[in-house]
């Protein structure tokens, strides 16, 4: 299961990473498209509508993005569960192993399902869009993918829960690991990622529940702590012997 939750966890970085630059990239070099009317949501909707004229067009990188991302976290459930079995066969507190267990499970779950069904509905926008031909239809389908993608809409209270379920489980496994396992980078990186994550989200939460949407970018800057730490991880279950995690009398 380790090498497997390795694996994932390699996965993890590639994912996070390549996305980062692909839509770096893709937000410089992608063309302006005028749009051919107007829209009753003003300049801020025209922008949206601008997105959506272009992904009607072309490869519709939003809901492939999150999609994506949606299946990386699915799958990173394994990551929790290995580090639970590492753990347990060196007898580590049993009580706040199953937190972390459940705690980093859930964790991931949630986010699964928060990008699976931004996906789906920057989806749905982008087809609406390209089959409307009335006004409300299309300014239903730029209100939609405005709140849905853009604004967080119902993602921003899962990304609450799912990060606070997060920083639990990295500071216990982190704790633990550097206890059992001595790995001092894993330590630090997860303790940091833990603690900013914690920090960001409340920061975040207090600006939103003001209508103040100015400080997400704070987010996005401590989710790339996220894939250094799982980089580490993988290189590390991936180069683990099974005796180095075997049971300890």
């Amino acid at each position: 299961m380790k090498r497997c939750a390795g694996v994932v966890a390699i996965f993890y970085f590639l994912t996070i990473v390549g996305w980062v630059v692909f839509n770096i990239l893709y937000s410089n070099f992608r063309p302006y498209i005028p749009v051919p009317f107007k829209s009753n949501f003003g300049p801020e909707g025209a922008s949206v509508a601008q997105g959506l004229l272009y992904d009607t067009h072309h490869f519709a990188v939003i809901g492939f993005d999150h999609g994506t991302k949606g299946l990386m976290f699915l799958i990173s459930m394994i990551i929790p569960i290995a580090l639970f079995s590492m753990l347990h066969k060196k007898n580590y507190q049993l009580g706040a192993n199953l937190v972390a267990l459940v705690s980093g499970t859930l964790s991931f779950f949630i986010m699964s399902v928060s990008f699976i069904l931004q996906a789906t509905l920057a989806e749905y926008s982008i087809h609406l869009f390209k089959v409307s031909h009335g006004l409300f239809q299309r300014d239903f389908a730029i209100y939609l993918f405005d709140w849905a993608i853009q604004q967080g809409g119902f993602s921003d209270s899962l990304y609450t829960i799912g990060n606070i379920l997060l920083s639990v489980w990295l500071l216990i496994h982190s704790f633990a690991i550097r206890k059992i396992f001595d790995k001092r980078a894993i330590f630090y990186i997860g303790v940091a990622w833990a603690i900013l994550t914690l920090i960001t989200q409340a920061t975040v939460f207090w600006y939103l529940i003001q209508g103040i949407d100015t400080v997400s970018f704070l987010a996005q800057a401590v989710v790339m702590i996220g894939p250094v730490w799982m980089l580490l991880v993988g290189i590390w279950l991936l180069g683990t012997k099974d005796s180095q995690t075997a049971q300890t009398p």
